[in-house]
């Protein structure tokens, strides 16, 4: 159940985030990753997020990401790209958002 809201928390504020973004601003790609366990699932304490690259448009954001999608590999129905990094196996998606949009919630 926590792993739920706190996911239902999370897309929600991306959602909200991108929503009242500004088109001058600043962008900045993440990129989310979590270990997949031998049965499949990935722990919500396993997720990650990283900064990949930052763009001065959405468009350009946007761009960089399907660069990125390319070398990632094909996409499963939640948008997640399967790759196997230094022997183990992760699900990895990028996301484009305004700079100053943290995807890893507040600070503190």
């Amino acid at each position: 159940m926590k792993r739920l809201l706190r996911a239902l928390v999370i897309a929600l504020s991306l959602v909200i985030s991108a929503a009242t973004a500004h088109a001058e601003c600043a962008w900045v790609l993440w990129q989310q990753q979590g270990e997949i366990s031998p049965s499949g699932s990935v722990s919500s304490s396993d997720w990650t997020w990283l900064t990949a690259e930052a763009t001065s448009t959405e468009a350009e954001c946007r761009q960089v990401s399907a660069r990125f999608d390319a070398t990632l590999g094909p996409k499963d129905a939640d948008g997640y790209s399967s790759v196997t990094s230094k022997g183990k196996k992760v699900r990895v998606r990028n996301v484009c958002l305004p700079d100053g949009t943290d995807p890893r919630g507040p600070k503190g």
